[in-house]
């Protein structure tokens, strides 16, 4: 990540960055393989998730 971005905005990209993981093997064999994507795992080039963020604050500023 650059340096150049405010606290909010880097640790709301590093949440992101954390959920973008695959579902766990034991979930899979558990549900028996039902289970086998993640619903939420966005590939690295699809989608700019620092625009995303930056509109949510603006709306979320302009509400106060």
């Amino acid at each position: 990540m650059s340096s150049r971005k405010d606290a909010l905005t880097k640790s709301q990209l590093a949440s992101e960055k954390k959920t973008n993981k695959r579902v766990p093997l034991w979930v899979m064999m558990k549900t028996n393989r039902a289970v086998s994507q993640n619903p939420q795992r966005k590939h690295w080039r699809s989608g700019d998730k620092g625009k995303e963020i930056k509109q949510k604050q603006k709306d979320s500023g302009a509400k106060k």
